[in-house]
């Protein structure tokens, strides 16, 4: 090797020492930067024996980032279900707190067994009264909690709408920057990083799956196959709900005009947020909303009256709806309209009797009949809508059981999945920034290797460089 030569080599080798120093330095900054991977340079020899960085490149795992998107998508799906189902437990009760409907209902036979064995008392007729109040507000309270969880779900659906819009916004000004630089061979890694965070964060709404084609140009495709951003954005459409009507579906959400929620949906999405408020809102809540709505008809039912002309009216319970009878009446939405008629708490005598007394003709101060007959009715085996999702034949006590023993299940179930999910994602998270993040120590440890290459280049340098001296000093 010439002089010249090894000269050309430890210049090229100093200069590619510093460009990766650089690199080096630039991953120690971002040691602690969520989403950052690490960034090494390509190097490779020259014609003339030297070294040269041809580009920068980023450490990454495409198999661990497609499963850390699927994760983030599930585990947002079953936490936004659980969060529902918490809010349904913690304020209906269960079958050991009196503040629930099922329990309230053995509140109001107890209280109406009582009153059977002296049914001259207006005291025990006043609790009788009463305890049929506490269990109609119990069920008017469970259909507002149920109305308010679904209209927060809306109201969800709507905000990771926006967010998604906003998120697709930045996908294509992130993407436009890595296509142009890529195209001009500019390093893009910085680019490409928050290119896929933003894809992280689009995964928390919607499953995703992110391609790449040629000039690492992006394309994203939501878990059911519709498209996400191709070039351009796709337009994300919701409209809030209202009035979010009990018993009915919300409105759908599109994407670029094709229909992902919903019923009617040919492409509907299976992961996200969205999918799991979409759950929340048209599923789970509606199908508790008609347990307790059967309960309220139930009640309705058994202890409704006939009057002298055969007609059937209300008795303890009715509908607050004007022109809504015991003998007409919808069940949807029954639980928030039902209610103990206000007469009875100024003159509970009629529970005995009858509305217009037509039980009891003699006024007989020990007449219990009306009152076992109302005991009878509750406690018989009745048939219920199957969209309720629990039995369909069974008495009033064992439906409403079944009921909270439905939203115990749903929610212990979600919860134990919104756990694995988050442990799913964390694990995730961490096999990926095991493969592709910065490690602190192993950077360091480059830093002292090429701290020796410069060493040993500066070195050759300096070599050389007296050995040319010397030449020139003989030549005079």
């Amino acid at each position: 090797m010439s002089l010249t030569s090894a000269l050309d080599s430890a210049k090229s080798s100093l200069a590619a020492s510093a460009a990766q120093t650089a690199i080096v330095s630039r991953n120690v900054q971002n040691v602690n930067t969520p989403g950052t991977t690490r960034k090494y340079a390509q190097v490779t020899s020259t014609a003339y024996g030297g070294v040269q960085v041809n580009s920068v490149a980023r450490s990454q795992n495409q198999a661990l980032f497609r499963n850390q998107l699927n994760a983030t998508s599930a585990s947002n799906a079953w936490t936004s279900i659980n969060d529902a189902l918490t809010q349904l437990q913690q304020t209906v009760g269960d079958t050991a707190d009196e503040a629930s409907p099922a329990a309230r209902l053995g509140s109001l036979k107890d209280a109406l067994t009582a009153y059977a064995v002296s049914p001259g008392s207006s005291d025990l007729a006043r609790a009788a009264v009463q305890a049929a109040q506490n269990l109609s507000t119990s069920l008017n309270e469970a259909s507002a909690v149920v109305q308010t969880v679904r209209q927060d779900a809306d109201t969800g659906i709507s905000n990771a709408v926006d967010q998604m819009n906003s998120l697709l916004a930045q996908f294509k000004s992130l993407n436009d920057k890595v296509v142009n630089g890529t195209t001009a061979g500019l390093d893009v890694t910085d680019y490409v990083d928050q290119r896929d965070q933003v894809a992280s964060q689009l995964s928390q709404y919607v499953g995703v799956s992110m391609k790449t084609r040629g000039n690492n140009d992006a394309v994203l495709y939501t878990d059911s196959g519709v498209t996400l951003f191709e070039t351009v954005p796709r337009g994300v459409s919701f409209t809030k709900t209202a009035p979010l009507v009990p018993g009915q579906d919300g409105n759908a959400v599109t994407i670029d005009g094709v229909q992902v929620t919903g019923a009617q949906a040919t492409m509907p999405i299976q992961s996200g947020s969205i999918f799991g408020l979409m759950q929340v809102r048209d599923d789970i809540a509606t199908t508790y909303q008609s347990q307790i709505d059967q309960i309220a008809a139930g009640l309705i039912d058994a202890t409704s009256e006939v009057d002298a002309s055969g007609n059937t009216i209300s008795g303890l319970f009715a509908s607050n709806l004007a022109g809504e009878t015991a003998a007409n009446y919808s069940v949807t939405g029954l639980a928030g309209r039902i209610m103990v008629p206000q007469s009875l708490f100024s003159n509970p005598t009629p529970l005995r009797d009858g509305v217009n007394g037509q039980y009891n003709t003699d006024n007989a101060a020990g007449f219990a009949d009306r009152i076992n007959s109302i005991l009878d009715a509750l406690g018989q085996t009745r048939t219920y809508d199957g969209a309720a999702g629990i039995e369909t034949s069974a008495s009033l006590s064992n439906f409403a059981a079944s009921s909270v023993g439905w939203l115990q299940a749903q929610r212990s179930n979600a919860s134990d999945q919104a756990d694995y999910q988050s442990t799913v994602l964390t694990r995730t998270q961490e096999a990926l920034s095991d493969a592709t993040g910065i490690n602190l120590d192993e950077e360091l440890t480059k830093l002292l290797e090429l701290e020796h290459s410069y060493q040993a280049s500066a070195k050759l340098m300096s070599t050389v460089g007296e050995m040319l001296d010397n030449l020139l000093n003989s030549v005079r």
